[in-house]
């Protein structure tokens, strides 16, 4: 009635594939569990092929009735509804690494099982592997899974309360214009120049270059949650743009060639840093905080006020010379 086999497309970790007729569908059904091993994959078939049965018998009327549903197979149903809800690769990647890592800690349980207890356990394997940004992300990919199988009665309540672990305030990292001249100056790759250039002059996440757009004087940048927003920028950026979507390049190595050539003139830096560094310019620029905000995508200009941490003066020294350049 069921089996299930390695999934060979599957290279950042094991994963098994379970295929299936749905006595209620009547459909044929694959599902796929990553991060467990032959044992693991074979109590999921055995699982499933008892509901199957129990369903043809009339026992129970549809799956979610199954109390003892384990991690793994909640894990997969949850994985199955992003994918249909079209998410972007990078975030059903983001999901995937999280939740593999909540199974590794709790271990293939019955979701029932999972108690308040398993919070600190799960805290506490985080926060000695990560920073606190990065546990936070971890906490929050498992709170939207504990929401879905709520939502679609697996369970009763939410397992544990997550709340996000209070952060150190530090200033947003920048480069300052000498300091992107020098690190600019070592990039022998015409199209990556093309895509730093690019961040450098419209303060776009790395992710949203490939789907902008030139739209007349403006470029047209969709962002998170699909939102678009425009920003001006010279005919130069707009032929970098065209150079930039060309790039076979992946981001992480962007990302990692750019770390590169900033260690080798003596600086720590990531791509991100050139967003920072767009905002504060065009804050100086404007002098206004909700502008800035509508240009980098931000959702609310909470998120946008962290940039009000820098004195107004300290910038225009920093900045005052290279925006008169510009214009």
């Amino acid at each position: 009635m069921a089996s299930v086999r390695p999934y060979p497309r599957s290279k950042r970790q094991p994963c098994w594939e379970l295929d299936y007729y749905d006595p209620i569908t009547k459909k044929r059904v694959r599902e796929y569990f990553y991060g467990v091993n032959r044992k693991l994959a074979e109590s999921i078939r055995k699982r499933k092929e008892a509901e199957i049965t129990m369903i043809r018998y009339g026992i129970i009327d549809h799956p979610n009735q199954m109390s003892d549903l384990l991690l793994s197979e909640a894990i997969a149903k949850f994985n199955k509804q992003k994918k249909i809800q079209g998410l972007k690769e990078r975030t059903l990647s983001s999901y995937s690494v999280s939740l593999s890592q909540l199974l590794l800690v709790l271990g293939d349980i019955p979701i029932s099982k999972i108690k308040k207890s398993h919070k600190s356990l799960l805290l506490e394997y985080f926060t000695l592997r990560l920073n606190t940004s990065s546990v936070n992300h971890r906490m929050r990919c498992i709170r939207v899974l504990f929401h879905f199988l709520v939502e679609n009665e697996y369970l009763p309540k939410l397992p544990f309360k997550i709340s996000k672990l209070k952060q150190d305030k530090q200033l947003p990292k920048f480069l300052t214009p000498d300091q992107i001249e020098l690190i600019f100056e070592q990039v022998k790759e015409p199209d990556l120049l093309a895509f730093y250039r690019v961040l450098e002059h419209t303060g776009m996440r790395r992710s949203e270059v490939k789907l902008a757009v030139i739209d007349g004087e403006y470029i047209r940048v969709t962002g998170k949650n699909r939102k678009e927003r425009l920003i001006k920028v010279p005919d130069l950026v707009k032929k970098d743009l065209l150079l930039a979507k060309k790039t076979g390049y992946s981001l992480d190595w962007a990302n990692a060639k750019f770390k590169q050539y900033a260690n080798n003139v003596g600086f720590d830096a990531t791509l991100h840093y050139l967003r920072h560094t767009f905002a504060l310019r065009k804050l100086v620029e404007t002098g206004d905080v909700y502008k800035v905000k509508l240009l980098l995508g931000h959702s609310s200009v909470v998120i946008t006020e962290i940039y009000l941490q820098f004195p107004m003066e300290y910038l225009r020294k920093v900045f005052g010379k290279n925006i008169k350049n510009r214009q």
